[in-house]
């Protein structure tokens, strides 16, 4: 099973440093305690995404009815919510299936085919690879994240005028997605940094979750295309010094997948 040490770093396709300070490997560990069948780390999430949930689908829901003349607004509220809902529905199924995606991620070691003659370098090629992408898309999103937060807080003279149901306008104070909190204009002015906090919850919740699949995903990508390209170097050098044949097309990609194969059975 895969384990990582507290100075473990160095024998794998994968960006355990980053990994560790999300949380990632916490919430995937198989040998955490369970209840349920989810660990606490998982629980925590889900019970923060209920709420998250919770929030959106009543403030989308009653969103949609009140500003169901303006068209903008609408979309915009029924893509947050529609969104919201596939990430908790996306969270939901990587946590039941934490173990399988555990077991997975065996194949970010460098030692996991049993060909033991292999060039590391190649898979030192892939690890750079995986912590730089991992380290940029962890950046960006975070960073655009803050920018989409902390954006209304400095132009507090900027105001949304959205159309309600009985063919009115209120005036509301910009702000991350503008729910519907079932106030008032004024009171959602007035209240506005409240509002505001529980915003930007909303929308970070979804950047952390989106940045934990997306690192899974990335590393497992990159492990299995350094672990091709050994056994592809290896058969290139059994060619060359044992057999002399061509292989073309898809005839090579097959003797590449059951060498990758047979090397894990």
């Amino acid at each position: 099973m895969l384990e990582f040490g507290p100075d473990d770093y160095k024998d794998y396709v994968f960006n355990v440093r980053l990994a560790k300070l999300l949380g990632l490997c916490q919430t995937l560990h198989p040998k955490n305690a369970k209840y349920y069948g989810y660990n606490i780390y998982q629980l925590s999430t889900m019970f923060g995404m209920v709420l998250v949930g919770i929030t959106a689908a009543v403030s989308g829901l009653t969103g949609m009815y009140h500003w169901s003349n303006d068209l903008t607004q609408f979309s915009l509220v029924y893509t947050t919510c529609q969104n919201l809902m596939f990430l908790i529905y996306k969270s939901t199924a990587m946590f039941k299936r934490s173990d399988e995606i555990w077991d997975c991620l065996d194949v970010i070691r460098f030692d996991f085919l049993s060909y033991e003659f292999y060039d590391k370098t190649i898979l030192k090629v892939w690890q750079t690879r995986t912590i730089r992408i991992t380290y940029a898309i962890c950046a960006m999103s975070f960073t655009a994240t803050g920018l989409w937060a902390v954006g209304p807080l400095f132009i507090s003279e900027s105001y949304v005028n959205l159309r309600n149901r009985d063919g009115s306008y209120d005036s509301y104070r910009l702000s991350v997605f503008n729910f519907y909190f079932m106030v008032s204009s004024d009171v959602y002015n007035e209240y506005f940094l409240m509002f505001h906090i529980v915003e930007t919850l909303i929308v970070y919740t979804i950047s952390i979750i989106m940045v934990l699949s997306h690192v899974v995903v990335i590393s497992l990508f990159y492990a299995i295309a350094g672990q091709l390209e050994i056994i592809n170097n290896a058969l290139e050098n059994f060619e060359k010094n044992h057999i002399n044949f061509q292989a073309e097309g898809n005839l090579y990609f097959i003797l590449c997948f059951y060498a990758y194969v047979l090397c894990h059975m």
